[in-house]
């Protein structure tokens, strides 16, 4: 896919390329090839064009199996822009950059919805979101204690002792 695509990763996606233009960002993150993974999911984002705004199908279905399914165990519709959303987010945990993470992840949560037309499938990506906002709270929580630690040797100390209670649920 990188090989094939690598012309894309300084353009604009297109109505002609816009699919393989997010399957080579993902590539490339799969590549640990952050920061032009992230500037396509950006741009993906950023775009006001129909195409990453529209929802598509996932299917829990065999891959080229032409035969229809009885019933779409496992299936969900989103979009682009919510994917790219939680890309971003993966990307900004991994460059610790929570807050921003949590933005979003927000942002594919409640902004870019995913519909879910299974239980399996709700609970598949809940689960995915629920990991994602624990890395975002954990990072989040450890930045405050960081931050506040050295302070409260001469500062109240108030913050610090109920922000340590409520990291270790005392």
């Amino acid at each position: 896919m990188c090989k094939s695509y690598s012309r894309l990763v300084n353009q604009q996606p297109t109505a002609e390329n816009y699919g393989k233009y997010y399957a080579l960002a993902c590539s490339l993150w799969e590549l640990n090839r952050l920061p032009e993974a992230e500037a396509m999911f950006l741009r993906i984002i950023n775009s006001r064009r129909a195409y990453y705004c529209a929802t598509y199908y996932h299917q829990s279905d065999i891959p080229g199996d032409k035969s229809s399914p009885v019933y779409g165990y496992g299936s969900y519709t989103s979009s682009y822009k919510n994917s790219a959303a939680i890309y971003l987010a993966k990307i900004n945990i991994e460059k610790k950059e929570f807050s921003i993470a949590l933005y979003c992840l927000d942002a594919a949560v409640n902004k870019y919805k995913a519909a879910y037309s299974c239980g399996t499938g709700y609970l598949w990506q809940q689960n995915e979101y629920d990991a994602l906002y624990a890395a975002c709270y954990r990072g989040i929580r450890n930045k405050i204690v960081r931050l506040l630690v050295p302070g409260t040797l001469i500062e109240d100390t108030e913050i610090i002792v109920n922000t340590i209670k409520d990291y270790f649920e005392i």
